[in-house]
């Protein structure tokens, strides 16, 4: 039987908009008054130093001036709340999730205003557990960030069942509902693999 569903955000809940993040990478570019094709170059490579730890560190080390960071930083969270929207059917499914009884919960691997603002999304209170990579220092495909989540829901994670919705569709309102995992972080043989299709359609 599924106990719960662990979802990624991105492209799963969220479209991600890539366009949109290039934008607020030149606007970050242009208040520094560098070229924006070498700024978006530098911001990739300390793209896992800002999605295990604090944005600041990340800045700092492409020789920003730290008083110019904190500001920075308001761009960069600006742009990342008009981007964190719900995708059609997320919020539907989330909730339908919940009144069946089924545990919900998010890993993301993200920087830390998502972290900081998700208390003001359309998200909130939709899950039993949220771990987000910049705060517990760990990323995707560490397995010690599945853990973290199995541990979290249940004191013992031997016994947790776990799904992830699909990240590179999402044909309306869908997850996946899979067998249980180990603490040791291996996928058991899944049992009785089913697919979620929705609010009132299951």
């Amino acid at each position: 039987m599924t106990r719960a569903v662990l979802f990624d955000l991105w492209d799963t809940l969220v479209e991600f908009d890539v366009e949109a993040s290039r934008a607020v990478q030149a606007q970050m570019a242009e208040r520094l008054g560098r070229d924006p094709d070498e700024f978006q170059r530098a911001w990739d490579e300390t793209r896992s130093m800002r999605e295990t730890g604090p944005l600041a560190p990340s800045l700092t080390a492409l020789g920003i001036d730290e008083a110019l960071v904190q500001e920075l930083v308001q761009i960069r969270t600006a742009g990342t709340r008009s981007q964190l929207v719900p995708r059609d059917g997320a919020i539907e499914t989330l909730r339908e999730l919940g009144e069946r009884g089924i545990l919900r919960g998010l890993i993301s691997v993200c920087s830390e205003e998502v972290a900081a603002i998700w208390e003001e999304s359309a998200f909130r209170g939709l899950f039993e557990v949220t771990v987000f990579s910049c705060v517990v220092g760990l990323a995707k495909p560490d397995p010690r960030i599945y853990l973290r989540a199995i541990s979290s829901e249940s004191s013992r994670p031997r016994r947790s069942s776990w799904g992830t919705a699909p990240t590179t569709s999402w044909p309306g309102p869908s997850a996946w509902a899979c067998g249980r995992c180990s603490s040791t972080g291996r996928e058991r043989r899944p049992t009785g693999r089913r697919r979620w299709s929705g609010p009132g359609r299951a």
